[in-house]
């Protein structure tokens, strides 16, 4: 018993010696693996965000880009529009009628046939050289001869008189329509002026040229003066109740020329929306395309999930391989550096228990046999130590097993 006492605290002496080693070890191990995991985290997630960051420049920059060509789209649109009902003005006064007989009343059928064929325009008259209104038509009021005014302090007469046609500012009807003004030199012969046409043209209708445009599921395009004044927008009621926009950003900007806004701005309904504008600078107008930044940003925001969860699927994956390793790695470390700080293999305690376990199971026979009277002492006796395979009679290891006998007779193998 006292052999087998002190073998387990000769283990336990070993045992104890050896924990804070292993201990050590292994916290430093596992620090080392989280510096890794750290550092590996890190690189994926600046990697990630740094991605994120060029690839919401690039979307703002695509989506101005688009919107952008849209406005240009319109502006072009609408001023083709203008210039139409400018070219059908001309065309009126260049038939052979009209070069042959000169501005007289009959003029007045070539004016309702104008009318006839653009509707926008509500009313028209044609001057003398000196301003005075010869004959005149109208859809929204009854002309009688006494109306007939003099026009010779009009800008519109006095820019169209040099031979140059004239598009007027925007104004309102009744403080609702928008309305403009177009005059063209009558010329029958080129640089010689006759006369001038002047027209009214309502601009109700150039919301069909505005709500053809679509940006996405609910974008839009309106259209403003000079002045900020509200033209044309798809909810016509907007228009009709003579709204001023000058106030808003994108256009400030778009009057003024600039570049820009190139983030998300407030519309006049205080919704956030990507603009983009084009300017017509013959009419003074600005065309400009909104589309809601939630809309605009719903594909970069899906494209941003799905960057995320890739990310959190290799973190994860990292880390478990980490704690995987770690568990592999710690271990068989622990016990290399436990050997190592001995002298001997990691293995060499178990060798040195299992030899002192056998001297121990030896010493115990001898004493059973000394009771029994056969102590070994005479001649015919013979003493059998037993060592562990592997091990010499001290316990110490082998290439190869081995016995020995004590007594007449002894053989070593």
């Amino acid at each position: 018993m006292s052999s087998l006492a002190r073998l387990a605290r000769r283990f336990s002496k070993h045992h104890n010696h050896d924990a804070p080693d292993a201990k050590r070890g292994g916290r430093l191990l596992r620090t080392t693996f989280a510096v890794a995991l750290f550092l590996v985290s890190g690189g994926l997630i600046t990697s990630a965000a740094v991605e994120l960051f060029f690839r919401y420049r690039e979307s703002v920059a695509d989506i101005a880009i688009l919107q952008g060509e849209m406005a240009r789209g319109a502006a072009f649109k609408i001023r083709q529009f203008v210039l139409d009902i400018e070219k059908t003005m001309r065309a009126s006064t260049q038939t052979q009628e009209t070069v042959s007989t000169g501005l007289t009343k009959a003029f007045r059928f070539q004016l309702l046939k104008m009318m006839k064929n653009t509707t926008a325009i509500t009313t028209v008259v044609a001057t003398d050289i000196g301003g005075n209104e010869i004959v005149k038509a109208s859809r929204v009021e009854l002309v009688e001869p006494e109306h007939l005014r003099n026009r010779a302090s009009d800008e519109a007469f006095l820019h169209a008189r040099e031979g140059n046609p004239y598009f007027g500012p925007v104004y309102f009807v009744r403080d609702s329509e928008p309305y403009m003004r177009i005059a063209v030199p009558i010329e029958w012969f080129a640089g010689n002026v006759e006369g001038v046409l002047v027209a009214d043209v309502s601009l109700k209708y150039i919301r069909e040229v505005v709500s053809q445009i679509k940006v996405g599921n609910s974008g839009y395009a309106y259209i403003v003066s000079q002045e900020g004044d509200l033209i044309a927008h798809p909810d016509i009621s907007l228009v009709l109740q003579k709204r001023n926009l000058r106030n808003l950003g994108q256009v400030q900007a778009a009057l003024a020329g600039g570049p820009g806004p190139l983030g998300a701005q407030p519309n006049f309904f205080g919704q956030q929306v990507f603009s983009a504008y084009a300017t017509i600078p013959d009419l003074r107008w600005a065309v400009l395309v909104e589309r809601p930044a939630s809309e605009a940003y719903a594909p970069l925001v899906a494209s941003i999930f799905r960057t995320f969860l890739l990310l959190l699927a290799g973190l994860g994956m990292a880390l478990l391989a980490s704690v995987l390793i770690s568990r592999k790695v710690v271990h068989p470390l622990g016990m290399l550096r436990q050997g190592a700080a001995h002298g001997r293999p990691a293995s060499g305690g178990l060798y040195r228990a299992r030899a002192e376990s056998y001297r121990a199971d030896e010493g115990a026979e001898a004493v059973a046999r000394r009771a029994t009277g056969d102590g070994g002492d005479h001649p015919g006796s013979e003493f059998v130590s037993r060592s562990p395979p592997g091990s010499d009679h001290c316990g110490h290891p082998r290439s190869r097993p081995f016995e020995v006998r004590y007594g007449r007779h002894h053989r070593v193998r």
